[in-house]
């Protein structure tokens, strides 16, 4: 099986791959693969951003993340321009990881943040969302990455309704109490798929 995991920031997703990462399943970061990009300054995503934007985002050769965010952040245009860089990239390392999974006979499962927003839910055999109520993932995001409440809601604008992603997807983590809650059913979700699913 190949998994996408989705859900609102700070609803845990990121605890959610580590429980897979326990579980023996291979797993893989949509986030970290974008950052996988900027990481690499003469590849040819950075080539694509200097022919469309000069060095406006670098500083010192190197992607400089602060400068991308004061365009792409203030200029809806311009952040639909950097992401059309961006995904076809992502989703064919994304295809190629599932590829190799598949290959090697392993279940996977890839975090995805905007895998709704994006129409990537065809890519996965099935889509688990991670769901928390917003009073505790605002609490979170305060909490562990100093995110005020404008910047919260800047990011959430970009995003699917929580309850709208939880509808959307085949299963669900409900993410609200203690750790111990969460693996419980984590533990129940692997017990409920099938081999033939899987």
């Amino acid at each position: 099986m190949i998994l996408g995991v989705t859900g609102p920031i700070g609803c845990g997703k990121s605890t959610v791959l580590e429980l897979f990462v326990a579980a023996a399943w291979r797993t893989a970061d949509a986030d970290a693969i974008c950052r996988s990009l900027y990481d690499d300054p003469a590849g040819e995503f950075a080539a694509a951003c200097r022919e469309r934007w000069g060095e406006a985002f670098f500083t010192g050769g190197a992607f400089d993340r602060a400068k991308i965010a004061a365009v792409v952040f203030r200029q809806p245009e311009e952040l639909r321009r950097l992401t059309a860089l961006i995904y076809p990239r992502l989703e064919q390392a994304l295809d190629d990881f599932a590829a190799a999974a598949r290959r090697d006979g392993v279940d996977a499962a890839v975090e995805v943040p905007l895998l709704y927003e994006n129409a990537m839910e065809k890519r996965f055999d099935a889509v688990l969302a991670v769901w928390a109520p917003a009073a505790l993932r605002h609490e979170r995001l305060r909490k562990f990455r100093h995110f005020d409440d404008a910047e919260i809601r800047r990011r959430e604008a970009r995003q699917l309704a929580a309850d709208v992603k939880l509808e959307r997807a085949d299963y669900a983590l409900i993410n609200s109490g203690a750790a111990g809650m969460l693996e419980e059913q984590f533990r129940e979700f692997l017990n409920h798929l099938s081999p033939e699913r899987r």
